[in-house]
């Protein structure tokens, strides 16, 4: 029997109180499980992947480079697992400017906090079901009316946050529906400086098993009108597949969703759009 802490995405410690090792010194190749738990752990921990050389590392040193611009984010704080992979903003910060030469920042905002002069993008993830009440569903919509942007994705690739999410969403805008963002859409073409092109994208192997060898991106959106109320812009954003895992450079297998470096591509890409638009 194995005993495990996990952060609601994977696990971070596995412990067996039986010895293995033991059956491994004395060569007792009958007793099975001493090699098929650490073989299943094996194929857990480098997610069903060969494992990378000792010369790999997902360690992102800084740029001494100066940033062409800076980025806030807000990240979402409420009643939940709103932070599981707590490192994995820190890494991507990192990421971003030695990789898009981004100065990207972010700040802890719960609801009652919620603000365009703190944040105008707002990212949310979690691995739990979740639920906001009357009050803080409106001070959500006062923020999107107000001009923010709302992006968020399925830690893990988790069924029951991105359900809440989808809950959380019709009540914001009931008469509206999510609509998968096209391929072709600025935000996947690399049209704005220091954006890649995305036309293709890699899944994780678990999710392969799912969806098939689709390449892809899934992302879903939902427009409201801007402040002006004359026109419309992209007000809410969604993946319901894993991206947090993957900033946090984690390969674990049971994660649904893009590999490490496809999640980067597309994290990168969705900020720099985000931030043009927020900038009109």
């Amino acid at each position: 029997k194995l005993l495990a802490l996990s952060n609601g995405v994977r696990e971070l410690w596995v412990h067996c109180p039986v010895d293995l090792g033991t059956n491994w010194h004395i060569k007792k190749v009958l007793n099975q499980p001493s090699y098929d738990i650490p073989a299943n752990l094996y194929f857990y921990a480098c997610g069903k992947e060969e494992l990378r050389t000792k010369l790999a590392t997902t360690a992102i040193q800084r740029s001494a480079d100066r940033p062409a611009r800076s980025i806030l984010v807000g990240r979402l704080k409420y009643a939940g697992n709103w932070d599981p992979e707590f490192g994995a903003w820190d890494r991507f910060s990192r990421y971003a400017q030695s990789k898009f030469h981004t100065q990207l920042d972010t700040v802890a905002l719960s609801i009652n906090d919620l603000s365009i002069d703190q944040a105008r993008i707002l990212w949310m993830t979690g691995t739990d079901k979740f639920e906001f009440d009357k009050k803080q569903i409106a001070r959500l919509r006062a923020f999107l009316d107000a001009g923010g942007i709302l992006s968020a994705d399925a830690a893990g690739g988790s069924k029951p946050f991105a359900d809440s999410f989808l809950a959380l969403v019709k009540s914001l805008a009931p008469d509206e529906k999510f609509s998968r963002l096209d391929p072709r859409h600025s935000l996947f073409v690399g049209g704005l400086d220091d954006s890649r092109t995305l036309t293709t994208v890699k899944f994780r192997p678990l999710t392969e098993t799912i969806l098939g060898k689709t390449t892809t991106p899934q992302l879903d959106f939902i427009q409201l009108k801007n402040p002006d109320g004359k026109s419309t812009r992209l007000a809410i954003l969604f993946s319901p597949l894993d991206l947090t895992c993957g900033l946090a450079g984690v390969r674990a297998y049971g994660v649904d969703g893009y590999s490490i470096e496809s999640a980067e591509s597309l994290t990168q890409n969705t900020l720099l759009y985000l931030h043009a638009a927020t900038r009109k």
